[in-house]
């Protein structure tokens, strides 16, 4: 006789289901599963996308239009410059330099590139720039002008280092600052300052220095005077020359011309015979009466 119970289905796996749920539950398998299966899936469909032009070119004008948007909106925009440290005369050129359309988009403005060319004007020493509060700011530390210097180009302005500041057109504005001439005279531009720095007892007597063959200094004097001074041992000789003067008034002296090239003597030539040289060594110069 049959029996009228339902069969109960058998609960335990198949040996290939348990095998595959015990692989599915490996880390490996669940990144797979988890992961893999939805970004490949993801890439398949925009790659399905993009293999049409059209969508293409639809996508690149929307992100025009969002840059576009984003760079335009106020938080963003440029409204003014402003320039500390500098004369109206180089603010004005430092504007006229900048070429901004004002106001513009900060993400239009290369801060690299404006530092830079505002670092290559010659009244420039250095300069910082920085943007806040939709306002560009300019921190410029101008050279400060130290000496003049006649050359074959005209009447030039140097910093401290010897750097041009520009071409003078009109003259000496500036009467206070010295002045050097010859080629080569911005080289040596360190033993200028020095002559001038210790020639305090006779400075008013001094209308400038002038640089012979690169190699050695002229001090020109008023009244058609000059001094000649050696290309070596500058230093020793010049500042022995000072003290001697303290004592002796040797640029008191009615001379055309002191020779200190030979650093063992010096020459006098008097302005009573222009062709009479008076050599004088200056071990003995304590002993002569000029």
């Amino acid at each position: 006789m049959q029996s009228l119970e339902k069969k109960r289905k058998d609960p335990t796996p198949s040996r290939f289901f348990y095998r595959w749920e015990r692989l599915r539950l490996t880390p490996y398998f669940r990144h797979i599963f988890d992961y893999g299966i939805p970004l490949f899936l993801i890439g398949l469909i925009g790659l399905f996308y993009f293999s049409k032009v059209e969508n293409v070119e639809v996508l690149k004008v929307s992100w025009r239009e969002f840059k576009e948007n984003t760079k335009n909106r106020p938080e963003f925009l440029v409204n003014f410059i402003k320039i500390k440290g500098a004369n109206q005369a180089l603010v004005n050129e430092i504007r006229s330099l900048t070429g901004l359309d004002l106001p513009i988009s900060s993400y239009n403005v290369n801060l690299h590139e404006l530092q830079s060319k505002i670092e290559l004007m010659n009244a420039v020493k250095n300069v910082d720039l920085y943007i806040a509060e939709n306002i560009i700011y300019i921190q410029v530390q101008p050279r400060e002008p130290a000496i003049y210097w006649l050359n074959t180009n005209g009447l030039e302005l140097l910093d401290p280092d010897g750097v041009s500041m520009g071409i003078v057109e009109s003259g000496r504005p500036n009467l206070d600052l010295p002045l050097i001439a010859g080629a080569g005279a911005s080289i040596a531009i360190d033993e200028a300052f020095f002559i001038y720095s210790i020639s305090n007892s006779f400075s008013d007597e001094i209308l400038g220095l002038v640089r012979i063959g690169e190699r050695r200094w002229d001090i020109i004097l008023k009244n058609g005077r000059k001094i000649m001074l050696p290309a070596d041992e500058l230093t020793k000789v010049y500042k022995n020359l000072i003290m001697e003067n303290k004592v002796k008034k040797l640029l008191s002296v009615n001379f055309s011309l002191l020779d200190l090239r030979n650093p063992n003597r010096m020459m006098i030539r008097r302005q009573k015979d222009a062709k009479e040289a008076v050599e004088i060594k200056l071990r003995r110069l304590e002993e002569e009466k000029i």
